[in-house]
This record gives structure tokens, C-alpha cells and sequence, in this order.
């Protein structure tokens, strides 16, 4: 049975991109700015797509492309890895002080943002819904009818719409590279 990524077309990716790494001038003139455009396309319809009663969820929409520029991460997640990255270069892997102490991410703004970040996940994929009772923090029997959220699938959608658009860039900066590499080996 095939993989997503062989029903989709990208059967021999990984060997592509090891070929690519050998020239990683080429990669950065031809196949970054295609995969930065090929991911701003998708970024914007997402930011389309989101819902307006979502607070600044829109606005924390972004994109960020690999060390490499042949893969990128696009949604709010990313902006997720921007402040963990910042806050991982200041404070070590795990997030410890040379004192010892548990440090946490400073300022309120990002801890909204890695909320709302948290709450796109459910936007996207759904939610199943509650009925019934549970016990609060108090030890009180609360009664709750939480209604299911439909998913919106909206990464999934902005990818759909943009996949021919970012297919036909990326090819086509891939074979500009390609040959570029084959010209400068002496080849065919």
C-alpha cells in the first residue's frame, strides 16, 4: 500500500534532497525562494480561512523554512518554534538556568501566543464533545453539555489549493538547479 507522500508524488524526495545537498549554492539561489513562495502562498490562504472570532490567531499565522530551504513549516506553529528556538538558545535544551530553576518563557505576549497556538489545533482538527458530569478542582459534581466543534481542516484545504501552484515552482527551480550542476560538473 502507498505512503501519503507516494499517493501525493513525492515518492523519491528524500533522495532528491541528498542531491541537492551537494550543492547547497544552487539550492539557496533556485529552490529556497521557491519554497518560500510556494509556503507564503499557502500561509495566506490559511490566514483566509481561519475564522474572525479567533482573536490574534490570524495574526500569529507565519511561515519558517528548514536550514536547508527544502522543507518549510507553515501555520501558527511556527512562530511557536521562533520563541522555543530564542528561548532555547538563552536557556539550554531543556530550559534550565545554570541555577537549576525551571525558567519560563518571560513575557505575556508569548505565552497568549503558544495559547492561541494550542487552540488551532482544535480549529483544525475538531473536537468530540462532552456530556455528562465531572469533579471540578473543588471536588464539586459539575454538570456540562459541551457541543462538538466540526473540524475545518484548514491546513489541509490551504495545501489542497496551493499544491499544483507550489508543484510547478519547486520543479521548476529544481531543474534549473539541476542543470546548473550538471553544466558546472562538465556533464550532459
Amino acid at each position: 500500500m502507498a505512503t501519503r507522500k507516494q499517493q501525493i508524488g513525492y515518492a523519491k524526495v528524500s533522495e532528491l534532497r541528498r542531491k541537492l545537498r551537494e550543492t547547497p549554492d544552487l539550492v539557496e539561489k533556485y529552490v529556497r525562494p521557491a519554497m518560500e513562495n510556494a509556503a507564503q502562498a499557502v500561509m495566506y490562504d490559511m490566514i483566509d480561512m481561519t475564522p474572525e472570532h479567533t482573536g490574534e490567531l490570524k495574526r500569529r499565522m507565519s511561515y519558517k523554512l528548514s536550514r536547508d530551504g527544502m522543507a518549510a513549516l507553515v501555520g501558527p506553529e511556527a512562530k511557536r518554534y521562533e520563541v522555543f528556538a530564542r528561548f532555547r538558545r538563552a536557556y539550554g535544551r531543556f530550559g534550565r538556568t545554570k541555577s537549576g530553576v525551571v525558567a519560563t518563557v518571560a513575557t505575556k505576549n508569548k505565552i497568549v501566543e503558544i495559547g492561541e497556538i494550542f487552540y488551532f489545533r482544535f480549529l483544525d482538527s475538531g473536537t468530540k464533545g462532552f456530556q455528562g458530569t465531572y469533579t471540578n478542582r473543588q471536588g464539586t459534581k459539575v454538570q456540562a453539555n459541551i457541543p462538538a466543534m466540526p473540524a475545518l481542516n484548514i491546513r489541509e484545504r490551504a495545501l489542497d489549493a496551493n499544491s499544483n501552484y507550489g508543484k510547478k515552482e519547486l520543479a521548476f527551480a529544481i531543474k534549473k538547479a539541476l542543470i546548473e550542476a550538471a553544466n558546472r560538473r562538465g556533464g550532459a
